[in-house]
């Protein structure tokens, strides 16, 4: 993956292969759920193999988590582990781990990403992935549907089986038929045309105009404050009032928001 893109239709393939090895896992019973690129290895004949089954857990012997604990890597971790239901999960969740491993493949970027721990947690609980085919337009629709089927949020909402997402993989490869195996085309942006530019370009250069941006940010500092001693409904409280003091700055001087999370925001006038 760091090495060099991988075609659209090599990333279902292997995710399809992948998903013949969580269908076998799973009729015996046992949930991986740490499904990521380090828990892949590729063999000479680019077979993938699915390994490290170490936070996986079996029907067969009775092992469930505490409900409340998170356990899997946060990056590829379903909404339902984000959100401590680690004592629920089935194999739907490895589905949605393997969604987010074809998202990577086809768009060489998770569908959520954040340094802070919490902000991530937040965002796979709450935020839909950008739409795959915005990021690399030679996928196609019906992989891209694929692709976020098995990432739903909602555990009912995805492929019920990890052979039902293995069919439909190999269906879009199928269905491309001699289409897949076009070289992909990367895009590239027109060069620019310096003296030789158009009337009616050089006419909207000459127009445009430098225009001075205030921004303003808000962080909200909690490094001082002991974790223990913090209360729940005492913080929420707090950034709901930072959230309507800043409603009430943007509408007075006619701001817009940059970007706003559960710890920061960033507005600009």
């Amino acid at each position: 993956m760091k090495s060099q893109p991988c075609r659209w239709r090599d990333a279902a393939l292997i995710a399809a292969q992948l998903a013949d090895a969580l269908a076998h896992a799973h009729a015996q019973g046992t949930v991986h759920r740490d499904i990521k690129p380090s828990n892949v290895m590729m063999l000479s004949d680019d077979q993938p193999v699915l390994i490290d089954f170490g936070l996986a857990i079996s029907d067969a012997h009775g092992e469930r988590e505490t409900p409340g604990m998170v356990s899997g890597t946060v990056g590829y971790m379903s909404p339902e582990q984000a959100l401590g239901k680690a004592h629920r999960i089935d194999g739907r969740t490895d589905i949605y781990g393997l969604g987010v491993m074809l998202y990577q493949l086809l768009c060489r970027k998770l569908p959520f990403n954040s340094k802070s721990t919490l902000e991530l947690l937040r965002q796979i609980r709450e935020d839909d992935p950008q739409p795959p085919r915005q990021i690399a337009q030679d996928i196609p629709l019906e992989l891209e549907q694929v692709c976020l089927k098995a990432m739903s949020k909602r555990i009912n909402d995805r492929y019920t089986t990890a052979a039902d997402l293995a069919d439909a993989l190999r269906r879009v490869i199928q269905q491309a038929g001699d289409d897949a195996e076009a070289p992909t085309q990367s895009y590239q942006p027109p060069a620019e045309q310096e003296p030789g530019l158009s009337s009616r370009s050089a006419s909207r250069l000459h127009e445009s105009e430098r225009r001075q941006i205030t921004t303003l940010y808000l962080d909200l500092d909690d490094s001082d404050v002991d974790a223990d001693d913090l209360d729940p409904e005492e913080l929420r409280s707090v950034v709901q009032r930072i959230r309507e003091l800043t409603a009430r700055i943007l509408t007075r001087f006619g701001g817009h928001f940059a970007q706003s999370t559960s710890e920061a925001m960033q507005v600009y006038f």
